[in-house]
C-alpha cells in the first residue's frame, strides 16, 4: 500500500488536536448502549462493557475506553466542554497507567476476559486497541502539551511488528503484513480492525515525522 503523506507535521507544533478520522460512536448510538446496560461508567468516568454474549460478567475494554476519549474529542472540539476535556484526560490517564511491557519492550494493552468463540484466554491483546489507543494519546500530547503520551504512543507500536506466535498481534509472511483485531490460532482478518490499527502507524508518522512508521504503513 502506497500512501502519499503530507511533510508538515501535525504533531506538537498544531494547537489543537485533530479529529478522529471517523465517528465510531453516535449519540444515539451510545444512548442505546447505557440504556440497555451494556456500557456502565464507574466513579472515574471510564466506560466498562457488560459482556452480554459471554459470562454476563463487567470488564474494562481498552478499545472501548480510546474510542470514549474520542467521542468526547469530537464533543470538545465542536463544543469546548470543559466536562469532555475531562473525560479524555481520563481515558489517557487509564491507558497510560494500565499499558504492559512485553518481554521484547513494548507496551499493550491486555484483555481481562477469555473469548471461548476464538480460543483466546484471558490477558489477549489486539491489533484494533494498539490502534485505537496509539492515535487517542498522540492527539492528547496536542492537546494538554504532555510528551509522555508521544513516548507510551511510540512503545505501543512496536507489538504490531511482531507476530501473534511470538507475540504480538500481526501476521507477516514475505510482503505480507496484517494487524489482527482478534489474535486467535486461525486468523480471523477483521478488516475493521485492522483499519483501526492502520490509522494508529499513520498517525504516529503524520504526529513524529520518522520515516520507520511510513515504512510500516506502506507494507
Amino acid at each position: 500500500m502506497k500512501t502519499e503523506f503530507t511533510k508538515s507535521k501535525r504533531s506538537q507544533e498544531s494547537t489543537r488536536a485533530p479529529d478522529y478520522y471517523v465517528e465510531i460512536w453516535s449519540d444515539s448510538f451510545l444512548r442505546g448502549l447505557i440504556r440497555n446496560r451494556i456500557l456502565l461508567f464507574g466513579d472515574d468516568g471510564i466506560p466498562i462493557v457488560r459482556y452480554v454474549l459471554t459470562d454476563q460478567r463487567n470488564y474494562y475494554n481498552p478499545s472501548t475506553v480510546s474510542i470514549w476519549g474520542f467521542y468526547n474529542l469530537k464533543k470538545y472540539i465542536k463544543q469546548g466542554k470543559r466536562e469532555n476535556l475531562s473525560f479524555i484526560r481520563r481515558c489517557l490517564e487509564w491507558l497510560c497507567d494500565n499499558s504492559e511491557e512485553t518481554d521484547y519492550g513494548g507496551l499493550v494493552w491486555r484483555y481481562s476476559m477469555a473469548w471461548p468463540e476464538h480460543g483466546l484466554k484471558p490477558g489477549w491483546m489486539s491489533g484494533m486497541a494498539q490502534g485505537l489507543g496509539i492515535s487517542l494519546l498522540l492527539r492528547g500530547s496536542v492537546l494538554f502539551k504532555n510528551p509522555e503520551y508521544i513516548e507510551v504512543a511510540e512503545k505501543s507500536f512496536l507489538p504490531m511488528t511482531v507476530p501473534v506466535v511470538e507475540g504480538g498481534v500481526s501476521i507477516i509472511k514475505d510482503e505480507f503484513y496484517w494487524m489482527e483485531e482478534i489474535p486467535s490460532k486461525n486468523p480471523s482478518f477483521v478488516l475493521n480492525g485492522f483499519i483501526f490499527a492502520l490509522f494508529g502507524i499513520y498517525d504516529l508518522y503524520t504526529f513524529t515525522g520518522k520515516d520507520l512508521y511510513k515504512t510500516w504503513f506502506d507494507r
